[in-house]
């Protein structure tokens, strides 16, 4: 999965003195102060561990759901959700038991060792093991499918808090719209942002394009 690794930053030990690194297209950037690939916004492995109050990178095994409670009565938070166009992920649980998922396509991540994605029918995200999944082919197509292409870019003029005018190119397989913004890949970057649409100076052409 070297391609995933460094589209999405996955930990890796460096090449070079095998410390807590982080892939990426540029390079590995590490954790190790004396090495020559040393990145300080990379956090060494006891500092992850401190922010996280466990082992850094560490997923719960199997098909766990990351429950959300209502934080006033303890209660699991219940919630009923279809995805327009599921993909499904049959898994091998590690207890050797066959499970169907019928997950969110677009909200798959690679996160060191594992795919974090939302499933049907709460909405919740679970961890699941690259390994254990039995239709990997579909699965890692649709995660390279989530890569921004900007073959044919969304082009953007908009204005800023400063009243300045900016064009942003997204790339149109990223383009989200959640309430009164669009979030999206900006060229050449290829990092999120997120425009308010009332901000939009060319709104009209732009939601045309959303909508076909």
């Amino acid at each position: 999965m070297g391609f995933f690794s460094k589209l999405f930053g996955i930990v890796i030990d460096c090449p070079q003195c095998h410390s807590r690194a982080i892939d990426s297209f540029g390079g590995p950037r590490c954790s190790n102060k004396t090495c020559d690939a040393y990145d300080p916004k990379v956090p060494s492995q006891s500092d992850s561990a401190a922010s996280t109050g466990g082992t850094p990178g560490s997923y719960p095994e199997g098909t766990e759901s990351f429950c959300k409670r209502d934080p006033r009565t303890g209660r699991v938070l219940v919630r009923s959700v279809t995805f327009k166009q599921p993909l499904q992920i049959v898994y091998d649980n590690a207890m050797g038991v066959r499970k169907t998922f019928q997950a969110d396509r677009t909200s798959i991540r690679l996160r060191d060792t594992r795919i974090v994605v939302a499933v049907e029918p709460t909405g919740f995200k679970i961890c699941l093991a690259p390994k254990r999944i039995v239709n990997w082919d579909e699965v890692e197509e649709a995660i390279r499918s989530l890569a921004p292409d900007f073959d044919e870019p969304l082009q953007i003029e908009y204005t800023n808090f400063q009243s300045e005018r900016k064009t942003f190119l997204l790339a149109r397989n990223s383009v989200r719209r959640k309430n009164a913004h669009l979030t999206g890949a900006v060229s050449p970057s290829g990092k999120k942002i997120s425009l308010a649409c009332s901000r939009i100076v060319n709104w009209d052409e732009v939601e045309a394009q959303l909508d076909r």
